[in-house]
């Protein structure tokens, strides 16, 4: 059973595919989820180094659909259908998709600079399936999933997510926080605009 928040709700985001990757897996809790809901005939779980792999290797001895790959990012590994990419910097992420020539459908997890890699994905022709925010001990996490498509993003949904307007009760604590945040903060011109954008999603919430 799942208890970690942020990864829970990423692994409710898979959708039965044929080919799946875990880019990054770490200890292999997503690739595990996926192998034993049966959600793809095969799971690759990848990471940078044979070290990176063994917590995984552990984990997923006993799934006779399970690969492991020691790759940087994509590179090397056969077309997937669906990939997982988190608990990254936007920067490498964005890294790692332009290494590749197709857009499988994408559940993406950035730790840091997350506007930058929505700006990329709309850019390169990505559209917004889900953009919604996950809660864990204090610190809210945004988790986007995007396939190939066409989208158009305006100044407020590049730093507050695709489905600002729509209510939700997590994001409304994240804005709201922001705006805790950025009234505290010196009043540079960099924190009055993200203060701006804050206040103006915060009236689609109330």
């Amino acid at each position: 059973m799942l208890t970690d928040k942020r990864l829970k709700a990423i692994c409710e985001c898979v959708n039965p595919c044929s080919v799946f990757a875990d880019v990054g897996c770490d200890h292999g809790i997503v690739s595990e989820y996926v192998a034993m809901n049966n959600l793809a005939h095969l799971v690759l779980a990848c990471d940078v180094s044979e070290k990176c792999l063994q917590k995984a290797r552990v984990r997923l001895a006993g799934f006779d659909n399970v690969e492991f790959h020691v790759a940087d990012g994509l590179k090397g590994i056969q077309q997937v259908d669906t990939a997982v990419i988190c608990g990254m910097g936007a920067n490498t992420i964005i890294g790692i998709l332009s290494n590749i020539s197709y857009k499988p459908y994408l559940i993406l997890g950035a730790q840091k600079n997350v506007e930058e890699l929505r700006v990329w994905l709309a850019n390169n022709g990505y559209c917004f399936d889900k953009d919604f925010v996950v809660e864990e001990d204090g610190i809210f996490y945004d988790i986007i999933c995007a396939k190939q498509g066409e989208c158009a993003l305006d100044e407020i949904a590049k730093i507050e997510g695709y489905f600002y307007k729509q209510k939700d009760g997590l994001r409304k604590m994240k804005i709201e926080a922001e705006i805790e945040k950025y009234s505290a903060l010196y009043p540079s011109k960099k924190n009055k605009e993200l203060l701006e954008i804050a206040k103006e999603a915060y009236k689609w919430q109330s």
